[in-house]
């Protein structure tokens, strides 16, 4: 199989063909503090896409842990569905993300592409976001680049 074989164009829009890309766990991003004592920390993230046949119907899951398995920072878990998807690689997701509370988000998401890395094809993508605090202002910004691996289809 090769590359191309996991790549599609529907409407101009390049997508990595149907199924579950999967990213694996403890992938690092930044998480940016908003307000007047800005600071940057480490965090992690796995979880995946699934890209559906229809696009629309496509699903970001991640699991973001700010600080490391150490800090005292919750976990946050973000379930979001694709609400649109441009020729340039800008896709969006609309849902929500949980703490300690559950609030609405959008995550901004660019596709590079699907390569190959050994035996395996992966997803390039930079995944963006606001994440709200208590009463719904952004309290972080995410920013990280990932892979996302589709298990069982080589490159």
């Amino acid at each position: 199989m090769t590359t191309n074989d996991l790549i599609r164009r529907i409407d101009d829009v390049e997508l990595p063909s149907p199924g579950w890309w999967g990213i694996a766990a403890r992938q690092p991003v930044r998480l940016r503090t908003v307000g007047l004592r800005r600071r940057t920390i480490a965090g992690t993230v796995s979880g995946g896409v699934t890209i559906a046949e229809d696009p629309r119907d496509s699903t970001l899951d991640l699991l973001i842990s700010p600080g490391g398995p150490d800090s005292p920072e919750h976990d946050l878990a973000v379930h979001a569905t694709l609400t649109s998807a441009t020729a340039d690689g800008c896709w969006r997701f609309a849902g929500s993300v949980e703490g300690t509370v559950t609030v609405p988000v959008a995550v901004d998401v660019t596709y590079h592409g699907v390569f190959k890395r050994a035996d395996r094809a992966l997803a390039w993508l930079t995944v963006e976001a606001a994440l709200p605090g208590l009463g719904g202002r952004p309290r972080l910004v995410l920013a990280g680049d990932v892979n996302a691996d589709h298990p069982g289809r080589a490159a």
